[in-house]
């Protein structure tokens, strides 16, 4: 997570805003099971190589986060252009038109996204990170094979219902 934390602190520094994009394959370990583990490394490749090419045309960094999830960073982009971005990479796997016939309803690979599009200033990289991971949450909770966005333009963490300050 070096990347991560060196452009979290450069997105800081600058006074930029940030995005940071969560994807995880859907029903990947189903994939597996179903397709035995050398095609499952076939479609991380590919989805990777999308995923990259997407990142490199856009100026984001991507890495894989492990497993069948993968981070992207975008700096200086705003919250609608990085949906556009996250959305455009969603439709594009889906596109690949991997069979998937343990994937309903959708028979074929797809991607849950969560972006996170913050106000660095004030937060902490484990903040943007829980941010993404919830919004990909939220993506897998209504349904998968969706893009979800959460915001904190604010600096400021909003405390978890039943937590208390330390």
């Amino acid at each position: 997570m070096t990347i991560f934390r060196n452009e979290v602190a450069a997105a800081g520094r600058d006074g930029q805003d940030l995005t940071y994009i969560m994807i995880d394959i859907d029903h990947y370990k189903k994939y597996n099971d179903t397709y035995g583990h050398y095609e499952g490394d076939r479609v991380l490749q590919q989805i990777g190589a999308s995923i990259k090419w997407f990142a490199a045309d856009s100026g984001g960094m991507v890495f894989r986060l492990g497993g069948e999830e993968f981070g992207i960073i975008l700096s200086g982009v705003d919250a609608e252009e990085a949906c556009a971005y996250a959305e455009h990479i969603r439709s594009s796997v889906e596109k690949l038109g991997i069979e998937h016939a343990a994937s309903p309803p959708y028979g074929v690979v797809t991607v849950s996204v969560g972006v996170a599009a913050v106000k660095v200033e004030g937060l902490r990289e484990e903040d943007i990170y829980k941010l993404a991971d919830n919004a990909l949450y939220q993506s897998k909770a209504a349904g998968r094979n969706r893009v979800t966005l959460l915001e904190n333009r604010t600096g400021v963490l909003e405390q978890e219902p039943g937590s208390t300050e330390s």
